[in-house]
């Protein structure tokens, strides 16, 4: 149970540091290295072609990734600190379960916020497409997960 929380905890901190990692160079769908490149959240010119999304549409996109981006900076970079000083073995996993637990709220809150805001601006044909691309990216993490078939 302690490893799968540390892994989640990762894996929440992983998901949405994605916004200002996908808004660098390189930070495209093909920029982003192993595992986080699976768990980052989709770039703006990702979510534009998916979606379809007109200038309009694309301006407020980036505003709201930029609201995303600043209402979780703090509850990341903490959870990534505190992923680090366990990794280095400085404190257990228990010492910063309660800090991650509140620091994991407050990114689904704002991820919810996100959502729903961006959802907000898309057509109902965009809106299917967006829960689509939700759903396929929500597969491929569960893919992720699970242990090893067995042999024999």
């Amino acid at each position: 149970m302690r490893r799968r929380f540390g892994v989640t905890a990762l894996l929440a901190a992983m998901v949405l540091a994605g916004p200002a990692v996908a808004q660098q160079p390189g930070g495209g769908a093909g920029g982003r290295g192993g595992m986080r490149g699976m768990m980052a959240p989709p770039s703006a010119d990702e979510l534009t072609k998916e979606l379809s999304l007109d200038a309009k549409q694309q301006e407020t996109l980036m505003e709201l990734l930029m609201v995303l981006e600043a209402d979780t900076k703090d509850a990341r970079q903490s959870m990534m600190e505190n992923m680090q000083m366990v990794r280095d073995g400085s404190v257990t996993m228990d010492a910063v379960r309660e800090d991650n637990q509140k620091a994991m709220v407050t990114l689904r809150e704002a991820n919810e916020v996100f959502n729903k805001k961006l959802k907000a601006i898309l057509t109902d044909e965009q809106k299917t497409a967006y829960d689509a691309y939700l759903a396929k990216r929500a597969a491929a993490r569960g893919q992720g997960r699970r242990p090893p078939p067995r042999l024999g």
